[in-house]
């Protein structure tokens, strides 16, 4: 609740600033003062560094997830601000979208694995009760449990993958660099017209809690 008032707060801010631009009153290059946004961005920063215990053990998979979610918001913050960063938060904005993604991947493996074995209890019960005998349901449970082996070996693919990025990212100082890039107590825009549609959309998505 505290970040989307703050989200709210800057949001107003912005706008109003734009207003007067359009409106002659300032010019269009424009300083802004916003400690606030440092304060957002590493909130949701500490919260995503908070996971690190836990991604290298692959069965964590609740925290995984959680990780997945925590990325996205915190790329959706990097988007919202994108326009009034310029070109600092392309690289961040596209690194986090390789996470979620891989992430995203690993998950999508769990659920499948969580939902093939029930699948597969279903299918031995209908069998049974059309056919009066379990027959017929070992072809069945061989394309399943194909399936299922199929889903285990990717998901071992996507989290080697993702323990690399993360690691590459490590390396290059990533999260250290991304905090720092909002350590400034100003920014200067030159070109106000351009802080428009795209935060509204990203400031939308965070106040309706469609960040999942």
């Amino acid at each position: 609740m505290k970040k989307r008032i703050i989200i709210e707060s800057l949001n107003k801010s912005t706008r109003k600033i734009i207003g007067q631009s359009k409106l002659k009153k300032i010019p269009n290059q424009q300083t802004i003062y916003l400690p606030e946004i440092s304060k957002l961005i590493g909130s949701q920063l500490a919260d995503v560094l908070s996971y690190e215990d836990f991604i290298y053990d692959p069965d964590n998979i609740v925290q995984l997830h959680n990780l997945r979610k925590s990325c996205k918001r915190l790329r959706y913050m990097l988007e919202f601000f994108e326009r009034l960063y310029q070109s600092k938060l392309n690289t961040p904005i596209t690194a986090l979208k390789k996470l979620q993604t891989l992430l995203g991947d690993i998950h999508d493996c769990d659920v499948w694995n969580e939902y093939l074995p029930i699948f597969l209890n279903k299918e031995k019960e209908r069998t049974l009760k059309y056919f009066g005998h379990n027959r017929p349901f070992s072809r069945i449970r061989r394309g399943i449990e194909f399936l299922r082996h199929n889903r285990n070996e990717n998901r071992k693919e996507m989290y080697h993958q993702f323990i690399g990025e993360w690691e590459k990212l490590k390396q290059e100082n990533f999260w250290k660099n991304l905090e720092n890039i909002f350590n400034s107590d100003k920014i200067v825009i030159q070109d106000l017209s351009r802080v428009d549609k795209k935060a509204d959309k990203q400031l939308t998505k965070i106040r309706k809690g469609e960040v999942k």
